[in-house]
Formats: C-alpha cells, structure tokens, sequence
C-alpha cells in the first residue's frame, strides 16, 4: 500500500477523512512506466483510474491524417475516471513522454470501498467531479485554438439581461417534483429542490448565459431544450451539445467557481424551461461534510463524462477539417495551479 504523503498538497482529494485516504490508499498500488511505453490504449475497456504522480503523459488518438493530441497530463492529474463512470472505453491512447509514476486506483476496490460506505462514496465522486471540471475548461479552450491560436477562456464580455419568470406557472409543485423524482433523488431532496428552484422561461434562441459569465447557479431543464455552444472567431457558433428534459447544466461553475465556459440557449424554435437552483443550494446538497446526495452528484459526473467525449469527438473532427495544423496547448504551471485550486 502507498505511504499517505503521496496524497499530501493536492487538494484534489483534500476534502476526504484521515480515514477516507485510509480506504483510498488500501486500494491503490503503484506502477512506474518507461517514456515511450502506452499505458492505456483507446477503447480499452480498462476501468482503473490513475495518478500521475510523477513524469507526464500525452492523451491522443491516431487519424488518417497523422496523430491528434487531446492534452497533455502532468503530476497530480488523475485520468480514467472517464471509462469509471460510463465504461463506453477510453477515449484516447496514454503515452509516457518521460520516465512515469502512477497510482493506480483499482476499480473492483474502489467498487466494493463505494459500496460498503456512503461517505467514501461521496468523496470519490467529489474527486471525479472536480478532475471532469478542469478537462471539460481545458477541452472547450482547446476547441478555440482550432481558430483563434492564443485565445482565452472568459474573454468575451456582455450578460444577458437579469431574468425571472413572467405569466403564467409552467412548472407547478407536483411538474417539479415529478422531474426530480425521474431521476430517483431520494424523497428529502426532491421536496427541497422542488421548493428552492426557480423558474425561467426563455424565447427560442433566447440566452440564458454567455461565456465568461460569473456563474452562480445552475439549472435542470423541465420543457424544451438548451444548447450549449461556443462563439470562436472565424467559425461562428459552434454547438457543443443539445440537452433535454431533466438535463441539468452551468454546474461547472459551482464546482470551480471560474466564469462561464460556453455559451447556453434556448432551442432556436421550441424555447425551454429551466429551473435555476442557486450555489447556495446546491452546496447545501452536495455538501461534503453533510448527508449529501451521491445520486445527483453521480448524475453531474455522468453528465461532465458524456460533455467530454462530445467535445473530443468535435476536436478530432476539427482536426481532420483544418488538415492537423493545430496541437494541443501544453500544460504549465498556470494549468496545475488550476486543477489543484479546485
């Protein structure tokens, strides 16, 4: 079993127990790798996750027109928990650019820990929520770089105009309460989000946020649909995703507390109707130090997990397009001071 200072100073997994990093540590083992070797190759069906904890590693996938970088991984980031959550198969080959160290989080230990303790349950899927977070930002900026090399993320300006909703309810208590209940919340939960959430009706094509947004609440959709896109310069609107009925959305901002990634809409002929839970309450569910809920933040990890494979098949794609004349931005200090001021 790995010596516990291999967890010390990241802040990734800061929020767990003394005996929380007990369990974490019975079900790791450590592995070192030569530079060059692969550690995991694409649609691998592997569920282990793993911390480099020494060395660095690039993420990247063959195509007809050479090979295409995802991103690159430095000590401290923990990769695989992709292929944890959904097991759809890895998204991209793991390569050893140096001399590597790992630690290597066994997925039936992990599994059964998960199983036995709700409590290391829910800090577990704190630790994946938090890695999805910072690759999601990392993926839609690289997205950017396809058109606009050295562009950054939040640097558009403007807000939508404050908005509550006008008229007539659509979203009675009982609606409310039957959204959250198709997504098995336990009883407690459902009265509380149904009671906190807010209404918002939007026009078709209307925005609800723009990138580079302060981002204070996040929203489940209850009619219609949301498009959550990117404006890059020399491309126009770029969609990164349509989301439906019970879809939620604008969480990243609650977990990183950075501005807005993207750009959210309404379906430019159906419209939607959202309900706005704020920070405050969602912190209050989620929170860890609390009984919080596992299910709905196994929902977000789920969702961030199905975000990020959308968005890498949009990067490949955009990489066959633009003839592969772009690479994946290297990670400095900028990027791990990031990832561990999570």
């Amino acid at each position: 079993m790995p010596n516990a200072d291999k967890l010390e100073g990241l802040e990734l997994f800061a929020h767990l127990t003394e005996p929380q990093k007990g369990q974490l540590l019975s079900s790791l083992s450590e592995m070192s790798f030569p530079a060059g070797s692969t550690l995991v190759s694409r649609d691998d069906q592997s569920c282990e996750v793993y911390l480099l904890t020494a060395g660095s590693l690039r993420v990247w996938a063959s195509t007809p027109i050479g090979d295409f970088e995802f991103t690159r991984l430095v000590k401290g980031d923990l990769f695989g928990e992709v292929n944890f959550i959904d097991r759809l198969g890895r998204m991209g080959e793991v390569q050893a650019l140096s001399d590597v160290e790992l630690l290597v989080f066994g997925h039936s230990d992990l599994a059964a820990l998960a199983d036995l303790d709700p409590g290391f349950e829910r800090a577990l899927y704190w630790c994946f929520w938090k890695s999805l977070s910072a690759k999601l930002r990392a993926a839609n900026l690289h997205l950017t770089r396809f058109f606009s090399p050295g562009v950054t993320a939040g640097s558009r300006t403007g807000s939508p105009a404050p908005r509550t909703a006008a008229g007539e309810t659509r979203v009675d208590m009982a609606a409310r309460r039957s959204l959250f209940r198709e997504q098995r919340l336990p009883s407690m939960e459902i009265n509380f989000l149904s009671s906190l959430a807010t209404e918002e009706a939007y026009r078709p094509g209307e925005t609800i946020f723009l990138e580079g947004n302060d981002g204070d609440k996040m929203y489940v959709i209850a009619e219609g649909q949301v498009m959550i896109s990117k404006s890059i310069d020399g491309a126009g609107e770029e969609a990164l995703s349509f989301l439906t009925r019970g879809d939620y959305f604008g969480e990243m901002s609650l977990i990183d507390k950075r501005p807005r990634s993207a750009d959210a809409k309404a379906h430019p002929e159906e419209g939607a109707v959202v309900l706005g839970l704020r920070h405050e309450v969602v912190e209050q569910i989620l929170d860890i130090d609390r009984l919080s809920s596992i299910r709905l933040l196994k929902i977000l990890c789920r969702l961030a997990s199905e975000r990020l494979r959308k968005i890498n098949e949009k990067l490949l794609g955009w990489h066959l397009v633009s003839g592969g004349g772009v690479e994946a931005p290297a990670p400095d200090a900028a990027h791990h001071q990031r990832l561990q001021a999570l």
